[in-house]
């Protein structure tokens, strides 16, 4: 599985879904995300090329903004309350009508259908397969879902992104046919573990030239855990102490490198570390 980042929308600290463009498409979001932002955007992407769009929702704030299109009848709607049964028969008629495919939205606000849901993803996936030009966004509020309701969207799906308003997004896409694992875990346990167990992080950033500053900025980008940086620096005061590290300033700010010795202790004790871990993960 490749982990991949695109451009920061930075009015919401959130990534733009210019890369969201595989054939099948999953958007898991948080309640706060604008996801109409990139619905339009999506879209767009269709528009551009003349496939024809499909936007199906229970509920929508951008009916308005799509409106000029749906009268061009590049863009057709779907109310999935009274029509999600007749969702695949619509997608094949829309391909029959279309010189250059479909693209379908589907705006998946509540999950009381869950399984017709399922159902749609099941059979898109099987008209791709036969040869029909489809493309398709499925859109979901993580927050109502389940986490087996997750792994069962997520199976057949190349393209997971998992936004939420606060934090970076994530897109997962998976380089072979096999369904990616997504595990689920709580935000307060991450950040739990990422503070008492600072070391190994630390010592994982020190493999090169670092400075303080670049190792808290990883540990916030990879965990969106901020870490007090008096913790880090005291870590690497002792070290340098103990003529594990060295030090050299670059501009405004104290870089740290391994010396030969160092090297050796931060390979040998990040074995011990996480040999110890290994054994207490694996004899429970």
């Amino acid at each position: 599985m490749m982990c991949a980042l695109s451009e920061m929308d930075r009015s919401e600290n959130t990534i733009l879904l210019s890369h969201l463009l595989s054939s099948t498409s999953l958007l898991l979001y948080s309640n706060d995300v604008n996801k109409y932002h990139y619905f339009v955007q999506y879209m767009d992407q269709g528009l551009k090329q003349s496939e024809h769009c499909l936007y199906a929702y229970y509920h929508t704030k951008i009916r308005s903004t799509l409106q000029s299109d749906i009268l061009a009848k590049k863009i057709s709607i779907l109310e999935l309350q009274n029509f999600i049964d007749i969702v695949p028969q619509r997608i094949r008629w829309i391909c029959k009508e279309s010189d250059h495919g479909v693209r379908c939205v589907f705006d998946i606000s509540r999950i009381d259908d869950f399984q017709m849901i399922v159902e749609i993803k099941r059979q898109i996936l099987q008209m791709q397969d036969a040869g029909f030009p489809i493309f398709a966004l499925f859109a979901l509020d993580i927050d109502s879902m389940t986490g087996c309701e997750v792994s069962e969207m997520v199976q057949g799906i190349p393209n997971i992104t998992l936004a939420t308003a606060n934090e970076t997004i994530v897109s997962l896409q998976s380089d072979s046919f096999d369904p990616p694992h997504i595990d689920l875990v709580d935000r307060s346990i991450v950040e739990d573990l990422v503070k008492k167990l600072l070391e190994p992080f630390i010592l994982s950033c020190l493999n090169r030239p670092v400075s303080g500053y670049d190792i808290i900025r990883e540990i916030n980008e990879q965990f969106h855990v901020i870490v007090p940086m008096a913790r880090i620096y005291s870590y690497l005061y002792d070290l340098e102490r103990r003529n594990y590290l060295k030090t050299r300033t670059e501009g405004r700010s104290k870089v740290y490198e391994a010396t030969p010795a160092g090297e050796e202790y931060i390979r040998r004790r990040r074995q011990d570390i996480f040999a110890v871990l290994g054994y207490l993960f694996e004899n429970r």
